[in-house]
């Protein structure tokens, strides 16, 4: 499970600004589509077997080293995901709890055979390798964060978990680097898709950065 590629941008790109990823490449493209995002349908093609879904997982880290973190979590999630994409590195603002540091956020798509829980599981395992403990300050700093957002077309209410996330609609440090992966992907509950989401809930307190994970 290492067949890793990265998609960027732009190359010219600067820290500070953010863009809304390259035209993606649809046979046939709806010309009223504003924004679209690179990779924009790889979730929709057949994936590595019929047991596989997709799943997108969101990265975070505003406990120093950051950069480490986020790179150290990249390289374990390529041993849990089949033909994983990463996003780029952004820093964005906390919000809920504004009286800590900048976080680095990103997301991570791929194909699993991992069950939800499981998944859950081992992402809770990679939280504990870096550091980080069961309680604490509710949306405080933190080590790194492992988010799991999107299951395939999936919904699961349960007492330790709930996808999709139940606040990914609100959060623009989720959704930008989502956007950038898997723009096209229809929340199952809203039924809008992560681009559509965006629009509605802007891109404040979200920059980008020169880092890549791949």
């Amino acid at each position: 499970m290492n067949r890793s590629h990265r998609h960027s941008l732009s190359e010219d790109r600067k820290p500070g600004t953010l863009t809304r990823g390259r035209p993606a490449r649809l046979a046939n493209p709806d010309p009223a589509t504003q924004y679209t995002s690179v990779g924009y349908d790889w979730f929709l093609q057949p994936g590595p077997s019929p047991e596989h879904r997709p799943v997108i997982i969101g990265l975070g880290t505003n406990l120093e080293p950051r950069e480490t973190a986020l790179r150290r979590a990249a390289t374990e999630l390529k041993s849990l995901l089949d033909d994983p994409v990463f996003s780029d590195v952004y820093e964005t603002r906390p919000m809920y709890d504004p009286a800590q540091p900048r976080f680095l956020n990103a997301c991570a798509g791929g194909w699993t055979l991992l069950g939800p829980p499981e998944l859950l599981g081992a992402l809770k395992a990679l939280e504990a390798a870096a550091g980080r403990r069961p309680g604490g300050r509710r949306y405080g700093p933190r080590e790194l964060d492992l988010d799991l957002l999107l299951y395939g077309d999936e919904i699961v209410d349960s007492d330790e978990l709930r996808i999709p996330h139940p606040r990914l609609a609100e959060r623009p440090f989720v959704l930008v680097p989502m956007v950038e992966i898997a723009g096209g992907w229809s929340h199952p509950e809203l039924r809008a898709t992560i681009d559509e989401l965006l629009e509605r809930v802007g891109t404040d307190g979200v920059e980008a950065t020169n880092l890549h994970l791949e």
